[in-house]
């Protein structure tokens, strides 16, 4: 991992903490592994890791044998019903350690956010880069078919323009999962998603190159020598490239749902 000062190896020491036989996929993110412009210098490091698991239940009870003190209440049901069954929540129970934070979210919910942005919470995590730890290929190829597909269909939209170099897309990518999170006007650095963008170009070009291509072969998007993008919005819908169907503006629907999760 170059982007961030965290290593697979000790994202994946993290790992080692917890039930690691009920994780089916997981990753880290935050500015302690991927590199947001001089967050390091700041001494504003997080590192956060997403874990993603077959069931719920059985990982908070595995895990508060091994982790009793990353819990308040040590009844795995009464955390499980607390984490999927709320109205509005995206189905993730986030632990806060004194050297790292991670989230559990069910195989499942994972699914519906990538599909069909059913939250955009670890959706919109996910159209960032981050550092996979442990892999699943068909959260792998839910990711690459849907969940980034959307975000660059969606970008492109958004867009004030119909031509741009990537690194603007890139950047409007970036805000989609902070529209309507409140955070971004009140804890978080306001200059976050430039730095994120700029510290990880090579990332975000890798991260995209499969959905940029999709769009090229269909004639919607042409990208200049200069890096130059540009494209034709208006067959976007046609193709169906959203999950979601805006009645009001796509920028009020997406912060609505953005709020709903944050």
């Amino acid at each position: 991992n170059d982007m961030g000062s965290a290593s697979v190896e000790e994202l994946q020491a993290i790992l080692d903490t917890l039930p690691a036989d009920e994780i089916v996929h997981a990753f880290g993110y935050g500015s302690g592994v991927v590199a947001q412009g001089n967050a390091e210098a700041s001494g504003l490091l997080l590192t956060d890791v997403i874990v993603v698991v077959k069931s719920t239940q059985r990982f908070h009870e595995r895990n508060m044998l091994l982790n009793p003190s990353h819990y308040v209440v040590r009844n795995s049901y009464f955390v499980n019903f607390w984490q999927k069954y709320r109205d509005y929540d995206p189905g993730v129970y986030f632990v806060v350690t004194e050297s790292f934070k991670y989230g559990v979210v069910a195989y499942d919910d994972l699914v519906g956010d990538l599909q069909k942005w059913k939250y955009l919470y670890i959706a919109g995590r996910m159209h960032k880069p981050v550092v996979d730890i442990v892999t699943n290929q068909a959260i792998e190829k839910l990711q690459t078919t849907f969940n980034l597909q959307y975000a660059l269909a969606a970008a492109l939209l958004l867009h004030k323009s119909s031509s741009s170099p990537s690194h603007e897309i890139y950047k409007t990518i970036a805000s989609l999962s902070y529209l309507g999170d409140f955070r971004m006007r009140f804890a978080e650095d306001p200059d976050k998603i430039r730095k994120l963008v700029y510290s990880n170009l090579e990332a975000w070009d890798e991260l995209y190159q499969a959905p940029t291509k999709r769009l090229m072969d269909q004639g919607l998007l042409h990208i200049q020598s200069d890096d130059q993008w540009q494209w034709d919005s208006s067959g976007f819908l046609r193709k169906d490239l959203l999950p979601l169907r805006a009645t009001t503006s796509l920028r009020t629907v997406l912060a609505q749902r953005v709020a709903r999760s944050a």
